[in-house]
């Protein structure tokens, strides 16, 4: 007791001498004032604008607990993993136990202070009209249900995996899988049974189990059950049982599997090897040299994915064209569609919705990593090349497993090419809105891409979060002071708005261009230090 008494001490005075933390606090108080003032001008629209505004900073919250917390709670076992001094914890007598809990429950008492700066801005939604205490005693309940699930799931990772970037990995594959696995089964079922390949009963049976694991969700009970607005449920839900169930089995699993499975970090087990490596690996390769551009090699296997990555790739957007085909085929639309279209419309939503955010993320996160992980970055800053064409070299052999994507997309544009190409011609805000687009998502790389430089514990996952958040900030912001003059001056203002528009495309590229300075400057530094 005494020893996880030390750990919570310790890390309480670190958490209170930190300065993001606070920071975080305040600005997350900020932006929930700033939405506050934006809500005021239209409150006199609003039949329950208190609703409107709980859902919201429900969602909000949802969302930082799944995300924040996922990456942070995944860092608490495999940051010492990775730091090497697992194992002189564990030489100071200090048990699976007490190792575990003060190393969890500081991370639940900083997002606990996170969710708690909110309350008085959620009971103001009572004022507002349209919330009733019993949802907001619902809501809260169910998110620290939630977080004891998604903390516990995120630390049992962390003993699981050996690097704070797979923990986190892990974390999220698995909570993905919870959500949306049964859902995608269900669909399964039902375009089988309309085949008559599977029993329609069973396909029906299937349906009531989904629909009663999605109200196991906090998601599914947010949008099923607490936006009505006469609101009569119980604080305990459901959901919120088995979350603290689910959480409990985690925490248990940690425990008692805590030397088993960090033993073999400790020793340097076997390393797993993926499955798509071993389908596509051959008994008895030779061995080949290593060609010209062996640095762009190396980022299209560590950051692009390698050859496995690129016909995981093609066989996914090949099911995708498969499915698209047989539902097409099987739902008459032929008499009011064009295959063809349905076809791309559906792979453009899903590689540039979906994908291609995840790839671009990704990557930027991935791309200095392994150099600076395995601290070889000064290694590499020895060959007689530039920072710069190392980064270059490095960014283009990781872009060459964008390829797949990129080709799709492609192909998808292809029938809606040219009336895009019109409407840029006839609407000069068109061809705005699209510079702003690329200006935004050329910041957001670079800011991710710093993150993942300067942070040094669950540095991938946390990174993404930290570059989303800055450049959601940054845009949101001027927006906000945008909508103010607006209100102030009245009217459309539709040249405004362009200007408005430039100048923010404009200042997102000098943003780019001070991170990108600020990346090799970075890289310099870390080249020079280690």
């Amino acid at each position: 007791m005494n020893k996880t008494l030390a750990l919570l001490v310790r890390a309480f005075r670190s958490e209170s001498r930190d300065i993001k933390s606070h920071l975080i606090r305040a600005g997350l108080v900020l932006l929930i004032v700033m939405m506050f003032m934006s809500y005021a001008s239209t409150i006199q629209y609003q039949t329950a604008p208190g609703r409107e505004m709980f859902l919201w900073m429900t969602w909000a919250n949802w969302a930082l607990i799944t995300f924040i917390g996922g990456a942070v709670f995944s860092a608490a076992i495999s940051e010492e993993t990775e730091q090497q001094t697992l194992g002189l914890l564990r030489m100071a007598n200090i048990g699976p136990l007490s190792l575990l809990l003060g190393k969890w429950l500081p991370r639940l008492w900083v997002a606990f202070l996170l969710v708690s700066a909110q309350f008085p801005f959620t009971w103001l939604t009572i004022t507002l009209g349209g919330v009733s205490w019993a949802q907001i005693e619902a809501s809260y309940l169910l998110l620290v249900a939630h977080l004891f699930m998604v903390g516990n799931l995120a630390l049992f990772c962390s003993v699981w995996q050996r690097d704070n970037a797979s923990a986190g990995a892990w974390t999220f594959k698995i909570l993905a899988a919870w959500r949306f696995g049964p859902l995608l089964l269900w669909g399964l079922a039902e375009l089988l049974a309309e085949m008559d390949l599977f029993p329609k009963a069973w396909a029906h049976e299937g349906g009531a189990l989904v629909a009663r694991q999605n109200s196991w969700t906090a998601g599914g009970r947010l949008f099923l059950d607490l936006q009505r607005t006469s609101f009569d449920g119980s604080m305990w839900s459901e959901q919120v049982i088995s979350n603290l169930a689910i959480g409990a089995v985690f925490f248990l699993a940690a425990w008692l599997l805590f030397d088993r499975l960090t033993l073999r970090h400790l020793t340097g087990g076997a390393p797993t090897t993926p499955l798509m490596a071993k389908l596509l690996s051959k008994k008895g390769r030779r061995s080949r040299p290593v060609w010209e551009w062996a640095i762009g090699w190396k980022d299209f296997i560590q950051a692009g994915g390698g050859v496995q990555g690129v016909v995981l790739k093609l066989v996914l957007y090949g099911v995708i064209t498969g499915v698209v085909i047989v539902v097409y085929s099987m739902s008459g639309a032929n008499r009011y569609t064009d295959l063809f279209e349905v076809l791309c419309g559906v792979l453009g939503w899903i590689a540039f919705i979906i994908v291609l955010p995840l790839e671009l993320t990704t990557m930027a996160a991935r791309l200095f990593r392994a150099e600076l992980k395995n601290q070889t970055w000064s290694t590499l800053l020895t060959l007689p090349k530039s920072i710069p064409e190392i980064a270059y070299s490095k960014l283009a052999g990781a872009a060459l497993g964008l390829i797949p994507t990129a080709c799709v997309l492609c192909v998808a544009a292809s029938p809606f090419i040219v009336e895009i190409l019109e409407e840029i011609a006839r609407d000069a805000t068109a061809l705005l809105a699209i510079a702003y687009m690329v200006s935004i998502v050329a910041i957001c790389l670079h800011a991710i891409t710093y993150f993942s430089i300067t942070v040094d514990w669950a540095s991938t996952p946390l990174a993404i979060i930290l570059g989303l958040v800055t450049t959601g900030a940054a845009q949101l912001v001027p927006w906000f002071f945008f909508a103010m003059l607006m209100i102030g001056v009245g009217g459309s203002g539709d040249g405004i708005g362009q200007v408005w528009m430039m100048m923010l495309t404009v200042g997102n590229f000098i943003g780019t261009a001070l991170l990108h300075v600020g990346i090799g400057k970075q890289l310099e530094a870390k080249g020079a230090a280690s």
